[in-house]
């Protein structure tokens, strides 16, 4: 075959190829994937409200979450860095209290506070934003906690004694020492009786014997 006529056949030839291609049929790529919110993709959600005792957040977005692991005890932490959208856990002890109260002061330092319901209870303390905690002082059941600064916090609960007395834990060294204080209970429910006045001389009179009447 000449030069020529091989040159011809093999632009033909592409061209039938070409042409064939484009009459094929698209394949179909199938349904676009949907993107979820980003709530939905969490790996993990807020306590519900009945495992949730308090939160602490230290500005719109940061936040933290105490509670209890299920129904029946242990410790659980969860922080959310969305304003509360998302949670993850940071801490979960099935072994220990449930938290009944938190306190954050900045974004590594906590306090948190637990309760076994009838006798015991510990403060619990945090310097690397709740992936751990340290018992810093054992006490009662314990209900709430406060801190104004790294420094000075307070602590409410009961003593531990039993009957239980109402107690107030305060430190001024970031936990290092606890001072402790029983409130005094008011005196709202109790009544004064304003003593009887002295009985006068007629009032006591028919009482008296003839004789003595007499006299007077």
């Amino acid at each position: 075959m000449k030069p020529r006529a091989s040159l011809v056949v093999l632009v033909f030839t592409l061209w039938v190829m070409t042409a064939l291609m484009g009459c094929a049929l698209p394949m179909n790529p199938g349904p676009t994937p949907t993107q979820r919110p980003a709530v939905e993709l969490a790996t993990t959600k807020p306590l519900p409200p009945d495992r949730m005792a308090a939160t602490s957040f230290i500005d719109a977005d940061r936040g933290w979450a105490v509670g209890e692991v299920a129904d029946g005890g242990g410790s659980l932490v969860q922080r959310t860095t969305d304003g509360g959208r998302t949670w993850e856990v940071l801490y979960a002890d099935g072994a220990g209290f449930p938290l009944t109260d938190v306190c954050f002061t900045d974004a590594l330092h906590g306090r948190a506070v637990s309760s076994s319901g009838t006798l015991v209870g510990f403060i619990m303390a945090t310097t690397d934003s709740g992936r751990t905690w340290a018992e810093q002082h054992g006490a009662g059941p314990l209900l709430t906690v406060d801190f104004s600064d790294l420094l000075h916090g307070t602590v409410e609960g009961s003593d531990g004694d039993s009957p239980q007395h109402p107690i107030t834990l305060i430190t001024g060294d970031g936990g290092g020492t606890w001072d402790a204080s029983h409130p005094q209970p008011t005196r709202s429910g109790i009544q004064a009786h304003p003593a009887d006045p002295e009985p006068t001389a007629e009032a006591i009179r028919p009482f008296l014997p003839d004789w003595m009447r007499r006299g007077w």
